[in-house]
């Protein structure tokens, strides 16, 4: 019988300790993920506190400065150089008209395509005249002799685009960085991306910044207070024997105050009347109308 109960007992120790552990370690695993949720959520409450600080704006505006004029000086740049093209191409085209004059070819109106070279003079002679744009006709556009001088013309090229697009960027009368062209855009991407940044950095967009970061602390601590209740239950599973234990031993004196005072009813004739006031016992151990013990 000793050998069953002290199986049993260390069974039960052993039990206890697999419990214990589990309780521990719930309640450790849900302070970190909680923790954790919550660290995050005070991250992101700093992220969001920089981002709409005041030296966050002030920083983003001389951004803005910096590229607005780092663009300006793109735009001269590139209107030399196109204005350096544009010279290069319609000296090109006047040496190659003085060529074909010292040939003695004329310039005549009505020369059609199949003339050869007298349709060349009349082509280039045409688009060098600038009383009128001939460059706007696909006969001059796409001729080889004068397609790279009507792409100039007609601010088609790559730099005259380049130009058009700063141009636009700058207008002060539409927000073109609202377009995906301008932002993907290398030449405007970074005055387009600051330009979007100081744009967010109104109290409206700071408000709902700060909504975004309040359920990481809500369920950072619900998850807290779960585990801690989960593993507090446990805890109460394993010390479930002790505790019946505790409380058993705390009522023994009382259980065992009450049998003596059985016992002594049984052993012991109660007087029909209180010794001490003379009211009548009823059969009780303490007098009800002075409170004294009857038994001693």
């Amino acid at each position: 019988m000793k050998s069953k109960e002290r199986l049993s007992e260390e069974k039960y120790q052993k039990k206890k300790r697999k419990i214990m552990i589990v309780s521990l370690m719930i309640f450790i695993i849900g302070l970190l993920i909680g923790g954790s949720l919550i660290l995050i959520g005070i991250m992101r409450k700093n992220d969001i506190t920089n981002q709409y600080s005041e030296n966050n704006k002030k920083g983003i505006e001389e951004n803005i400065k910096h590229e607005k004029e780092n663009l300006k000086t793109k735009k001269e740049e590139l209107t030399r150089k196109r204005n350096t093209n544009l010279n290069e191409e319609k000296k090109l085209l006047e040496t190659k008209k003085a060529e074909l004059e010292k040939k003695g070819i004329k310039y005549d109106l009505f020369t059609q395509y199949t003339d050869g070279e007298a349709y060349d003079l009349k082509i280039i002679t045409e688009v060098l005249d600038p009383s009128f744009l001939f460059c706007a006709f696909d006969a001059y556009k796409n001729n080889s002799l004068t397609t790279n001088y009507c792409a100039l013309i007609n601010n088609v090229d790559t730099t005259s685009k380049d130009i058009k697009t700063i141009d636009n960027v700058l207008n002060s009368n539409f927000n073109y960085c609202m377009l995906d062209e301008y932002v993907d855009n290398p030449l405007t991407n970074k005055y387009c991306t600051y330009l979007k940044e100081d744009a967010k950095l109104t109290n409206v967009n700071k408000n709902i910044e700060t909504i975004k970061f309040i359920p990481y602390y809500v369920t950072g601590g619900f998850v807290i207070v779960i585990t801690i209740a989960l593993a507090f239950i446990f805890y109460l599973i394993a010390k479930r024997r002790d505790i019946i234990a505790f409380s058993i031993q705390q009522m023994k004196p009382i259980v065992e105050g009450k049998m003596i005072l059985d016992q002594k009813m049984k052993e012991e004739d109660l007087p029909p009347h209180c010794p001490h006031c003379g009211a009548p016992t009823k059969k009780k151990i303490i007098c009800e109308y002075c409170g004294c013990k009857i038994i001693k």
